[in-house]
């Protein structure tokens, strides 16, 4: 909180100097501040110096400090088409002072204090962008909220993954507890919590505790919070079991009394149970817990790495000196070598902690280490019997996806049964962390709606279309929703990567659909890898290199949204395939 320690005379002689916006704007200074109390009073957690109103800065609101007054926004949503206008917002980029003062922060305290971030909830947010400052009576945002009830969800749509992202993001740059401040939702009753509010601090939860941080909400519940801070005014004894379990309520609390002082009802974290003599009980966890296998392509290491693993790729066929030189050359150009094993690590590493311990993830690569065979290995040594298989390709070809599933059901050869996952494409996460992705994107133009957007996937041999294969169809469908969710009127789908064989492939292909929309006047390019989730050579090099290269010699400004990599929501995805999966078969 910007409150932290105001009154301890280093943060006032710093004040003498530095505005508070100026405080919070730069990261150094931001970071001292959060030490200050750390430093003099030796508490057990230090809160990060910011404020719960930096985000409306980005949404083009405007936000001034008065003296006495308090915050002042210059431009107020007062009306159901200013929700519309309001443009995207990227933490990473937008906010990115906050992020690296959490990890300034971070790195000067003791290991054994934590850091804890926070962020505005949807309705106290709400409140400010409305009222346009603080406020007694909540007047107009009550009006707002009766009269214009789509507008109001709108808002609070955009407000919930706003801050989800925010605090998702402060979580990833070293923050090891989240904190959702509702200061004024105590001005409504239980019925218009309920209904105009709870669903929303609910899913800005739910972004946030898909970090894998534990977070927690004031005066309201979320499934996926740690625990719950209550207010002071509020009867501890029908929240007093569930708070010291760790959990939270089910459903929406009654009505929030009216404060803005906050007692905690949080508990320390949940601990495992003393295993039984010999290991036994933790043994019996192990092996009744379902093992998940997120699969991906694989790739080298190291530059050393890429003749071994283009041998494995090619069935231990030869390679000769000049393609391994020339595909040495492209890895080389991105940092000389593959992300994709710690990035696949890194969803893994999400998606067990939103699953629990019911579940076991594990990471195996077609072509490379650690290989599918290897990691059933693992699975069966650890006795464990059930396994649900998610290949990290969402679009399905007997090619493709279909080539992981034949190594994995030849790995597991009936000692384990096995539960596939053949497409997720349609999934409701995954469209919606890319439709993000492609509005946050379009922001980089000058002029957005002149922007050609360019679906892409991997191609394959043209060959698979006689066998009805669905690859093609799938693509194009996951396009056509995310283009409805970002607000596309015009789009395009093109394939990258071909194959260096000479029977036909896939097309169009990328590049040359570029060059045929400039030779038409369009100078404006946006490249979304539909059918990538994860950074790794087809994305950093044949996009962010070859196709670059392209744009410029065609004089077009060129972009490419974020990969998804470990995003919460692509993260929230994986997990619920497998639950539901695992649910499916009756293992739950």
């Amino acid at each position: 909180m910007r409150q932290a320690g105001r009154y301890l005379p280093e943060y006032r002689a710093l004040r003498q100097k530095h505005s508070l916006l100026e405080l919070c704007h730069k990261p150094e200074l931001a970071a001292q501040v959060t030490l200050q109390p750390i430093e003099r009073l030796g508490v057990d957690a230090a809160i990060l110096f910011a404020d719960i109103l930096l985000p409306f800065e980005p949404l083009g609101l405007g936000l001034t400090f008065s003296a006495g007054e308090g915050p002042q926004i210059t431009r107020p949503v007062r009306e159901a088409g200013q929700v519309l206008a309001l443009p995207p917002v990227d933490p990473a980029t937008d906010l990115a002072y906050v992020l690296e003062a959490v990890r300034l922060a971070v790195r000067a305290l003791p290991p054994h204090v934590p850091l804890i971030g926070f962020a505005g909830a949807p309705f106290t947010l709400a409140s400010y962008a409305i009222e346009g400052g603080a406020t007694r009576t909540f007047a107009l945002t009550k009006r707002f909220m009766y009269s214009e009830p789509r507008a109001w969800h709108q808002l609070l749509e955009r407000l919930a993954e706003l801050v989800g992202a925010y605090l998702a993001a402060q979580a990833r740059a070293g923050a090891r507890a989240l904190q959702l401040f509702d200061s004024w939702v105590g001005c409504l009753s239980p019925a218009d919590y309920a209904t105009y509010v709870f669903p929303h601090s609910q899913r800005a939860l739910e972004l946030a505790a898909a970090s894998g941080v534990p977070a927690r909400g004031s005066g309201l519940a979320a499934r996926r919070s740690r625990g719950t801070s209550i207010r002071w005014r509020c009867s501890l004894r029908a929240r007093s079991s569930s708070a010291r379990r760790g959990t939270s309520w089910p459903a929406p609390p009654r009505g929030p009394d009216t404060s803005s002082t906050w007692a905690t009802g949080c508990s320390p974290r949940r601990r495992s149970k003393p295993c039984r003599r010999w290991w036994s009980g933790c043994m019996a966890a192990e092996r009744d817990a379902i093992a998940v296998l997120l699969m991906a392509y694989g790739g080298p290491d190291s530059l050393d790495d890429v003749e071994p693993y283009l041998l494995d790729v090619r069935g231990g066929r030869s390679v000769s000196p000049e393609f391994v030189a020339e595909v040495k050359a492209r890895y080389a150009r991105i940092g000389g070598r593959s992300p994709l094993r710690e990035l696949t690590e890194a969803q893994a590493a999400g998606v067990q902690r939103l699953l629990g311990d019911r579940f076991a993830v594990r990471v195996g690569m077609r072509h490379w280490r650690p290989y599918i065979a290897d990691t059933v290995e693992q699975i069966v040594a650890a006795g464990q019997r059930r396994l649900v298989g998610i290949v990290l390709a969402p679009h399905y070809s007997a090619m493709s996806v279909g080539a992981y599933q034949q190594k994995l059901l030849a790995a597991t050869t009936g000692r384990i049964d096995v539960a596939l996952v053949r497409s997720w494409g349609e999934h409701p996460k995954f469209l919606t962390a890319l439709a993000g992705r492609v509005t946050q994107a379009l922001q980089r133009f000058p002029s957005p709606a002149a922007v050609q957007v360019l679906f892409t996937a991997h191609s394959l041999p043209e060959r698979i279309l006689a066998s009805g294969d669905p690859y093609p169809a799938e693509l194009r469908a996951s396009a056509a929703a995310v283009a409805q969710r970002a607000g596309l009127n015009v789009w395009h789908f093109a394939y990258q990567s071909a194959g260096a064989t000479p029977e036909p492939w896939l097309g169009p292909e990328a590049g040359a659909l570029m060059t045929d929309l400039a030779g038409k006047g369009r100078r404006a390019f946006l490249i979304v890898p539909i059918g990538f989730v994860s950074d790794h050579v087809e994305v950093l090099y044949d996009v962010d290199i070859v196709y670059r290269d392209l744009a410029g010699r065609l004089g077009a400004h060129l972009e490419r949204t974020g990969s998804l990599n470990d995003d919460p929501l692509l993260v929230a995805a994986i997990a619920e395939l497998a639950h539901d999966t695992a649910a499916g078969r009756g293992w739950l």
